[in-house]
């Protein structure tokens, strides 16, 4: 109950819109904070996993929250980094003990790879993805994090390699080629990330990331003839919401 009371506070949140938030927001953190402080510490006490990752979510949810109230002088610096700190302990609780009940939860590890680097605990970071990807192989949030960690390492071009081979395994799952194209960008390689958009669209015409993505990199190789075919069916609506985009298609004509 406790958590579902955190989560309507959450409704009032506008993290699409980059502006001060709602006054309540910051009204209600306090109060919203004790209860899910409680309701941590009762799913932790009971063994509750699946209330403790739903109040894990919540943490990265009240992160994003905290960051605009932040950013638009609604909590003091001072403030801020207190209640970052708080968020950071009540986080590590949840999902630690989801680890300790259920070690191959892929989202336990996702949370506190999240909660490291927001924490700039990059060693930690690393750590807890290692251990994710050997737990959760399939994992595609958690290979995000792998491949992002790699190409830091100046290793693109080897986690291309990895994300199109486990494509190639999930063919029913174009979130690898997804990864594989940007692995690929990342190494300087825009022919790879095409035929990764290819791959996709092959199999999921209708995606409209992949075929955006396309578009672009056909563009800057030249090719408009290409680029506009592909980018003629990406919608209009689509292309009203993304000025490069439009730009784009409109430099393909």
């Amino acid at each position: 109950q406790k958590a579902a009371l955190v989560d309507a506070y959450l409704l009032g949140f506008e993290p699409a819109v980059d502006r001060p938030q709602p006054a309540p927001m910051v009204q209600g953190w306090a109060a919203a904070a004790q209860l899910a402080n409680a309701a941590t510490d009762a799913a932790a006490d009971a063994g509750d996993v699946n209330t403790l990752a739903r109040l894990g979510r919540q943490v990265e949810q009240l992160c994003f929250l905290l960051d605009l109230l932040k950013k638009h002088e609604q909590v003091r610096p001072d403030q801020a980094d207190q209640l970052a700190a708080e968020l950071d302990a009540r986080g590590r609780k949840a999902w630690g003990a989801v680890l300790a009940k259920e070690p191959g939860r892929a989202d336990g590890y996702r949370g506190m790879a999240f909660l490291t680097e927001r924490a700039k605990d990059w060693a930690g970071r690393d750590g807890w993805v290692a251990k994710g990807v050997a737990a959760a192989p399939d994992d595609p949030v958690l290979a995000s994090y792998k491949s992002r960690i790699r190409q830091g390492r100046g290793q693109a071009a080897q986690s291309y390699l990895e994300l199109a081979r486990r494509a190639e395994e999930h063919p029913d799952q174009p979130v690898w080629w997804h990864l594989a194209a940007q692995a690929a960008l990342a190494a300087g390689d825009r022919g790879l990330a095409i035929q990764a958009c290819e791959k996709i669209l092959a199999g999921h015409p209708d995606d409209r990331g992949a075929r955006a993505l396309m578009g672009l990199l056909l563009l800057e190789n030249g090719d408009a003839f290409r680029a506009f075919a592909v980018l003629d069916q990406v919608g209009t609506e689509t292309l009203v919401r993304d000025p490069r985009l439009a730009q784009a298609y409109v430099r393909a004509m």
